[in-house]
């Protein structure tokens, strides 16, 4: 019984909330102050996509997230106290949404007047685009995904105080005395199974982009190196090799062998 009510409750949150976003998609537009909601939260799972983002008043936002809170929990009251500040301040929806038009209005008036640099009004053009959903902000994509680009990549970063400068040691061969050292260091290091295999991908991954490993097929069938196909087909990889480079054809032993190329060859 307690457990058929306990689930009402959440039930009855859902559906209040569900309504509330309801309402303010058919909206036409608010006048005045208003904050945008990710209606799944971001923490939940939530995108940037503009099916996700809903306009609301200040007190709309607040109740927005006070019900996430009820019906999820966890970090999603966090939410609730930082839009609170200081905890011993009591505070509703209604304080809420006065407070912020009102620092709104404070920091317009505040910059009213003040010129704006290019690069400023760059950022601020960029933003509106992404609130408006016509420019919205790439996924990021996290170190070590595929795609992964250093925001650092080709970009120099010297010393702030060798700017100007030569380093000492450049071009400069290392001394027996420091190779010694670094290899006294490195002695002993035991790698794990899974660093190891890490490391394995990343030089299989680096070599593929280079073009060292190239897709191999047999008899239609496609392997990610001649290496692995060699394995499959139970044939030695320089015998494969030797047949795709048109050397040679199959035995009577290999009869079974029709098509033996890379995947980017031509198929004569």
């Amino acid at each position: 019984m307690n457990s058929n009510h306990h689930l009402l409750h959440e039930m009855n949150y859902q559906k209040v909330y569900d309504d509330l976003i309801a309402k303010c998609q058919v909206r036409q537009s608010i006048d005045g102050y208003k904050e945008r909601h990710h209606i799944i939260p971001k923490s939940l799972g939530g995108s940037n996509d503009s099916s996700n983002l809903v306009d609301l008043t200040a007190r709309e936002h607040f109740v927005a997230h006070f019900l996430l809170a009820k019906l999820h929990g966890g970090n999603q009251w966090s939410s609730i106290k930082r839009m609170r500040g200081n905890d011993d301040f009591y505070i509703n929806s209604r304080l809420y949404e006065v407070a912020r038009r009102e620092a709104a209005k404070a920091t317009s008036l505040r910059f009213k007047g003040v010129a704006k640099s290019e690069e400023t009004r760059a950022k601020m053009s960029a933003a509106a685009r992404r609130y408006h959903g016509t420019d919205l902000k790439p996924v990021k994509i996290k170190r070590g995904e595929e795609g992964y680009v250093s925001p650092i990549k080709g970009v120099p970063r010297p010393t702030p105080w060798l700017i100007g400068t030569t380093p000492a040691n450049k071009g400069v061969p290392a001394s027996a005395e420091t190779r010694a050292k670094l290899s006294a260091a490195s002695k002993g290091r035991k790698n794990t199974p899974e660093h190891l295999a890490k490391r394995m991908e990343s030089r299989r991954l680096t070599r593929m982009k280079k073009g060292q490993i190239r897709p191999f097929i047999v008899n239609g069938v496609q392997y990610e190196s001649s290496k692995i196909a060699s394995e499959a087909v139970d044939i030695p990889e320089a015998t494969l090799k030797y047949w795709a480079y048109g050397k040679g054809r199959p035995s009577k032993v290999y009869s079974h062998i029709t098509e033996v190329r890379w995947v980017d060859a031509k198929i004569s």
